[in-house]
């Protein structure tokens, strides 16, 4: 079990950026205060549990995990310089944690992660992704015959649906900005972090809604056990201060911050 004290001195340690440790503590009070809860909740065992979460940006999900019961963790993502950053976290807590580049569309499953794992996460990743339904195939495959998905992801129906917040500008701001006539919209988020336009372009392409997640569930084979729909998502409170607010009845919590 790693101490409080331990996780205070890596979110304040000023070896590392203001970003990194925002991230990353951002992503370990996610898996503490929100999956956590969820899986006890849900009766989805976590405990000495092999977990793989797919697009794990720094890995902090993962430690908070791992840290709680957690067997092993495998985070992958496609970007390794955020990988890199994990790695330097989460080696000040000695976890049982592996973070690897690896492209669900680019790249085989190796054969040490076939049909390993209990648990599979795709937390805010799959509306990014142009074939939703080869993703899910894909990823079928680090399961083990008793695996279980967590997907959580925005709709495009939702306030923020193109990510359009992410460019930081006036406009993007404000809710549902994504329904605008082209002209108009792409007049809005010209400005910002070239990176930020073209992703927020690419989800506008993409349009991932609920609906359309369910048929391509379905189609890579993959049975929906549950679902949860929220007008104010977890997210909302700890990038805003707002509290959540669940559709699904028995599901609203407040989520606190670390101690």
């Amino acid at each position: 079990m790693v101490s409080v004290s331990t996780l205070n001195k890596i979110l304040n340690d000023n070896s590392l950026s203001k970003n990194e440790r925002y991230y990353w503590g951002y992503q370990y009070r996610f898996g503490k205060e929100v999956l956590i809860p969820y899986f006890k909740k849900n009766h989805i065992r976590i405990e000495n549990a092999a977990i793989v979460e797919i697009g794990c940006a720094e890995g902090g999900v993962l430690a908070a995990l791992i840290q709680n019961g957690g067997g092993f963790g495998l985070g992958t993502d496609i970007v390794e310089p955020r990988l890199q950053t994990g790695r330097k976290m989460n080696a000040s807590l000695a976890l049982n944690i592996n973070l690897q580049k690896h492209g669900i569309f680019q790249d085989a499953i190796r054969n040490e992660w076939k049909e390993r794992f209990d648990l599979l996460i795709l937390r805010d990743v799959i509306e990014h992704l142009d074939n939703p339904e080869l993703a899910l195939q894909n990823i079928s495959g680090f399961l083990n015959q008793n695996g279980r998905v967590l997907v959580s992801f925005p709709p495009y129906t939702s306030p923020y649906g193109a990510h359009q917040h992410t460019l930081k500008n006036f406009w993007g701001y404000i809710p549902f900005l994504h329904y605008l006539p082209d002209p108009i919209f792409n007049w809005t988020i010209k400005t910002g972090r070239k990176a930020d336009i073209e992703e927020v372009k690419r989800l506008r392409q993409i349009q991932l809604t609920i609906d359309k997640f369910k048929i391509a569930a379905l189609n890579a084979g993959m049975q929906i056990e549950k679902e949860s729909y929220y007008l104010l998502r977890p997210v909302f409170k700890m990038k805003f201060g707002i509290p959540e607010l669940s559709l699904t009845p028995g599901e609203t919590r407040y989520v606190k911050g670390i101690k």
